[in-house]
């Protein structure tokens, strides 16, 4: 039912919440922190169902300078705590660049023609560097547990 007085209704509910201002954001943090599992639930929905804003986003702030700085510094946590990973990296890209192996068009495994990554399925030690399966990105999730 609409207000007959809409602008005293806004000047109430202003004056109401000034009045009670340190009780209302009491009350809103109070919810913010118990509510915390369902935000991060909607956020996850949310990045889930509109992928091409999210990317969008990233790609834009990964160009910024701080954006720049944060991947500069994930990427020296990541060398800091799995150096043998990024050996293993390394050692591909310089053996695709030297020709000592070929990239394939087609994923190993379900022969999809599209982008492709390099599996380590051996492991990263250094014999098994070079020893790699070609996989679209569904196969190397699924080869990684994170999707059935």
């Amino acid at each position: 039912m609409p207000y007959k007085d809409y602008e005293l209704h806004k000047k109430n509910a202003r004056d109401n919440y000034y009045k009670n201002k340190e009780k209302k954001l009491a009350q809103a943090k109070a919810y913010y922190i118990a509510n915390r599992e369902k935000r991060d639930e909607q956020k996850l929905e949310w990045a889930k169902n509109n992928r091409d804003k999210v990317n969008s986003y990233m790609r834009k702030y990964y160009a910024t300078e701080k954006g720049k700085n944060s991947l500069r510094k994930a990427y020296a946590k990541q060398l800091q705590k799995y150096p043998e990973k990024i050996a293993a990296r390394q050692a591909v890209r310089n053996a695709l660049r030297r020709g000592n192996i070929i990239k394939p068009e087609s994923c190993s495994n379900c022969k999809v023609m599209d982008k492709i990554y390099a599996h380590h399925h051996a492991g990263y030690d250094l014999e098994n560097q070079l020893n790699i399966i070609w996989l679209c990105k569904q196969c190397h999730w699924r080869e990684h547990g994170k999707l059935v």
